[in-house]
């Protein structure tokens, strides 16, 4: 019997182990992305952690998601952008992509808004953009924003 138990206490130790969990939760200041077109970089203006547009039109960053843990980690909830916008002509939209390891997309936060990009409340003092993702374990996300002229990227937290 006690080796059926041991036997038992290694393998629920080795499941546990494999099982797919969440990930850590993460934040990284909007500067720690990228200029989704490397030729635009001279467009953002950087402020300590914050990254801004200061060209006339809407330029877009992009923010890869780094999922903690093993390839059985899942990222199940909610990522928010903090961004600031005078008014809406100076708006910033945001999407969150998951893609499978063929880098193919398994869902787009735009499936769940009729494929409108999340947009920013209201406009004046910074303002959460959130968006719901699902993010099979060993998959990739990705962050995507349109900011307008002026407006600011703040923060990013899954």
């Amino acid at each position: 019997m006690s080796k059926l138990v041991a036997c038992a206490s290694v393998l629920a130790v080795v499941l546990g182990a494999v099982a797919p969990r969440e990930v850590e939760a993460r934040s990284l200041g909007a500067r720690g992305g990228a200029p989704a077109v490397p030729s635009e970089a001279t467009c953002w203006s950087p402020s300590t952690a914050q990254i801004s547009n200061t060209c006339s039109d809407a330029k877009a960053w992009t923010v890869v998601l780094v999922l903690d843990g093993t390839a059985f980690s899942a990222l199940d909830g909610t990522v928010t952008v903090r961004a600031r916008a005078a008014d809406a002509a100076h708006n910033v939209q945001c999407r969150v992509q998951a893609t499978d390891r063929g880098n193919n997309i398994v869902w787009d936060s735009t499936w769940r808004t009729g494929g409108a990009w999340a947009s920013l409340p209201w406009f004046g003092p910074a303002a959460d953009i959130a968006m719901e993702v699902p993010v099979p374990a060993g998959e990739a996300a990705v962050l995507d924003c349109y900011v307008q002229q002026n407006s600011t990227l703040m923060t990013v937290n899954w």
